[in-house]
């Protein structure tokens, strides 16, 4: 019923570098749009000991909750 055109190009966004950086300063943390659920999660987790990121483990437990660990990945 629905016809679907199929693109005509592919763009891998994998090896950009830029999207899949994770970078902490004393007060922020970075992360690129192109970061895997499960890299997010184990930063969280990493960081969460840090003074001023305690909320981080909260936010892991969250994405945790998100779909399983291939959909993640």
């Amino acid at each position: 019923v629905y016809r679907m055109t199929r693109p005509q190009l592919y763009i891998d966004l994998n090896d950009v570098t830029d999207l899949r950086r994770v970078e902490k300063s004393d007060e922020s943390l970075i992360l690129g749009g192109n970061v895997s659920l499960t890299t997010v999660k184990n930063t969280f987790i990493k960081y969460a000991k840090d003074p001023g990121f305690h909320h981080l483990r909260q936010m892991a437990k969250h994405v945790d909750l998100i779909a399983s660990v291939p959909v993640r990945n």
